[in-house]
């Protein structure tokens, strides 16, 4: 991780977790690692890593929308063939 620390981000198998003391306690049990890496890897691999990832997918993913996105079209109301 310290050779390389731009390609590990943490990440749990909680899935939204009823309380925040879940996901923490699956966080803190690397407190160990957290400890052992210096302070710039760790920082990238608890949280940098992840916001640069995920905002750099969100841009893309906007700026494909914005290129080509294309209004619906307008809404056709059919009758219905019985009586509602």
């Amino acid at each position: 991780m310290q050779r390389y620390p731009d390609r590990f981000l943490f990440g749990s198998d909680a899935s939204a977790p009823s309380d925040r003391s879940k996901y923490l306690k699956v966080f803190n049990q690397y407190a160990p690692l957290w400890n052992s890496l210096d302070g710039e890897t760790s920082g990238k691999v608890r949280l940098h890593n992840y916001e640069r990832l995920f905002d750099a997918a969100r841009r893309q993913v906007r700026a494909w929308e914005s290129a080509h996105a294309r209004p619906l079209p307008p809404l056709r109301l059919v009758p219905l063939p019985f009586p509602v």
